[in-house]
């Protein structure tokens, strides 16, 4: 359970071949090496498949060259639809740069600036690249730089390498975690912990207005139901009525998913034997373990007083 209450009315067990259902499922299906990737048929946006040159009239055809010439050899082409000297110009630096795969095959030394077969197929595989495209599912966990958290962080990496997911980890100093990394919600997926304090107030970590810093959702969760709830229960001191919105709250965030929830760490104090008075119980951190100490005591005896 995330806050203390009963279990939540969804429950997710750890199930490696249920999450490798759900990964082929999405199309990251496990190659011969181990690891998963997804394949993309993705349609070619245009092709070049007529002759230009100075003074084409073709407009839509000279304004798909001009802007890949843009974007390969001058910023400053103006994508017009007018095949004039200055698009000549950038097609001749095209043909010089891809020299290799359009003039030195066919024994030509000057580039001519003219659009042609040689020239027309290197325009299509670097402009408009077709076919498939294959992306790895490689997935970036960002960290602090100390334990636990780099103890489970390999934990993890170890058991998503066993269904095929390659995991990156990122560890990075505290203060720059919290500046450069949480605050612009710069990462992929992040591990952390939350610390929810003594009366449980989990606005902070999951209404929608907290997406951005200083707020703490950093799951980017959003449902206004949840919301509703998470502002009712600000106003209630009764604590029966707390714990039910509570448990109304977890079961939400559960069945939602915004965030996978680890582990529930317990921390355990040990005290020497001759101390009395020590109350053990809930803490919501470890300095609090000392808020009863004026309680403690040693061993006692009673000694006579003979005045």
């Amino acid at each position: 359970d995330i806050y203390g209450s009963e279990a939540p009315a969804t429950i997710y067990n750890y199930d490696p071949q249920k999450a490798a259902q759900i990964l082929d499922a999405a199309g990251y299906n496990q190659g011969t090496d181990g690891l998963r990737a997804k394949t993309i048929n993705r349609e070619l946006a245009f092709q070049f498949i007529k002759t230009l040159t100075k003074g084409t009239k073709s407009t839509s055809d000279v304004k798909e060259l001009q802007k890949c010439l843009v974007r390969e050899v001058m910023p400053d082409l103006e994508t017009n639809g007018n095949f004039g000297d200055k698009t000549v110009e950038a097609v001749k630096l095209f043909q010089e740069k891809y020299r290799a795969d359009i003039l030195d095959p066919q024994g030509v030394a000057e580039p001519n600036g003219e659009v042609k077969q040689a020239t027309r197929e290197k325009l299509n595989k670097i402009c408009f690249p077709s076919g498939n495209t294959t992306t790895a599912l490689r997935i970036i966990l960002t960290i602090a730089g100390q334990e636990p958290f780099t103890t489970a962080a390999q934990i993890i990496k170890s058991q998503w390498a066993k269904i095929g997911v390659t995991v990156d980890v990122k560890s990075v100093e505290m203060i720059s975690l919290e500046r450069d990394i949480v605050k612009p919600r710069s990462y992929e997926a992040l591990l952390f912990g939350q610390a929810m304090g003594m009366v449980p107030d989990p606005y902070p970590f999951w209404h929608s207005s907290q997406k951005v810093d200083p707020g703490l959702n950093f799951s980017q969760y959003e449902n206004k139901n949840t919301d509703k709830l998470l502002e009712e229960i600000r106003q209630i001191t009764d604590q029966n009525e707390r714990k039910n919105y509570l448990k109304k709250i977890e079961d939400m965030i559960t069945k939602d998913e915004p965030a996978i929830f680890l582990y529930n760490p317990s921390h355990i104090f040990i005290a020497s034997k001759n101390i009395k008075g020590i109350q053990a119980g809930i803490v919501a951190d470890p300095g609090r373990r000392f808020s009863e100490i004026s309680n403690w005591y040693t061993n006692t005896k009673r000694i006579w007083n003979n005045k």
